[in-house]
């Protein structure tokens, strides 16, 4: 930080306002509010001061979100469907619109379904399945074991009974599911230039990058998934915003019926859910 820091919050929040542009100021305000255990309204009301080590603390998270960090790692929190998880540079950030799946697959569950949830990262979508529907039966599976790492973590912090496997897509042993979704990573190396300098520089590109276009995990869960689905079972994917049509003609083609394609709130295409048939 350029500006010399002050212990007192609201002579804080003033230098902050003055030498900041709006979006920093604004991840400042959301640090502090994480520093010192206040919600944004009680932060500007709030006559306090912070302590020394409060004030270090803040320093110096500051400037990782200066150098362009995403306040997520900084303070190693995402919200995600009304729930807090922990977050590092081992997983994605969980985003906004992948609740809509969540919403989805809640949906279409039937009573105590079985559930897996391919490329789990974090674990934010199959944990806000358990979370919402506790007679379901879930497992998770990644490639990474830092991932898994993270997501058992979130599950054990959030009291919610997964079965997680280390497994490149689909388990090694014979079951059979329900429901399958998945937001696998969809990125072609095109496209990952154009990233954010935020998304490149700090989340893992692993979790971001595909091979043909952006579509070989797709097409890959698509090829093995007649294996694992009960007959009639869903499945349910997050897409990039252009890739609905090359998905749809491939799932037809081995077999899967449509049952939904669904856009975001901008209106953009971001949901498709297929039937075994």
């Amino acid at each position: 930080m350029t500006l010399l820091p002050q212990n007192k919050l609201p002579q804080l929040l003033r230098s902050l306002k003055r030498e900041c542009t709006p979006e920093i100021y604004l991840k400042y305000k959301l640090l502090l509010c994480d520093i010192l255990g206040l919600s944004p309204s009680q932060l500007l009301l709030s006559e306090q001061s912070l302590s020394d080590a409060e004030l270090q603390i803040f320093v110096a998270k500051a400037g990782q979100i200066a150098n362009g960090m995403p306040l997520q790692y900084v303070t190693n929190v995402a919200y995600f469907y009304g729930l807090p998880f922990y977050v590092d540079q081992r997983v994605l950030i969980p985003r906004p619109e992948t609740e809509q799946v969540v919403e989805y697959a809640l949906r279409e569950l039937c009573t105590k379904a079985r559930v897996l949830d391919i490329g789990c990262g974090s674990g934010a979508i199959c944990i806000s399945l358990k979370k919402n529907r506790p007679d379901t039966h879930v497992w998770a599976t990644d490639i990474s074991i830092d991932a898994l790492e993270v997501a058992q973590a979130n599950a054990l912090n959030l009291s919610c009974e997964i079965g997680f496997i280390q497994a490149d897509l689909f388990p090694a042993i014979a079951m059979t599911f329900d429901l399958i979704v998945s937001n696998p990573p969809y990125i072609s190396a095109s496209e990952y230039q154009l990233l954010p300098a935020e998304v490149r520089d700090f989340e893992p590109a692993l979790a971001l990058l595909a091979d043909d276009g952006g579509l070989c995990f797709y097409k890959r869960i698509l090829i093995m998934a007649c294996q694992y689905l009960v007959e009639g079972g869903r499945l349910l994917f997050e897409i990039g915003e252009t890739q609905a049509e090359a998905i749809i003609t491939f799932a037809l083609g081995h077999g899967y019926q449509l049952r939904e394609r669904l856009c975001d709130l901008a209106g953009r295409e971001r949901i498709l859910c297929f039937a075994k048939t």
